[in-house]
């Protein structure tokens, strides 16, 4: 967890979330795990995704991985029939939203309090033609 930061998910739970869900689930690896990203539909709309997290080790960032997840995970729900995936990223996180901007994201509108207390989030959404 110390290479990904506290908030990810153990290497064990990483490796157990394609053989929960294969198709919901993209990891990166070389020599281990080298980053992942979770996505989730929406029970109640199947169109409707969400990137429930992209991480990346500290010691494989600026290499493309992320980028690379996320084309994936986009490709992957496409396929599987969603036409709008969201997600929510910290506003300070520049190089965040660049990454998503860069995968067609657009900023839909800034949430207060997102996860409580002092956890403001930008939500952006890739609409799907």
């Amino acid at each position: 967890r110390q290479e990904y930061g506290s908030d990810s998910f153990s290497v064990h739970s990483v490796r157990m979330f394609p053989v929960l869900n294969s198709r919901s689930c993209w990891i990166a690896q070389g020599h281990g795990v080298r980053g992942y990203c979770l996505a989730s539909r929406v029970d109640s709309d199947p169109e409707i995704a969400w990137i429930l997290a992209l991480v990346v080790g500290a010691d494989s960032r600026r290499e493309g991985i992320g980028s690379q997840l996320v084309g994936a995970c986009v490709r992957g729900l496409t396929i599987d029939g969603v036409t709008q995936i969201w997600l929510s990223v910290e506003e300070s996180n520049l190089a965040a939203q660049a990454l998503y901007s860069r995968q067609g994201f657009r900023v839909d509108r800034f949430c207060p309090g997102f996860y409580g207390e002092k956890g403001d989030r930008l939500l952006m959404k890739l609409q799907i033609a």
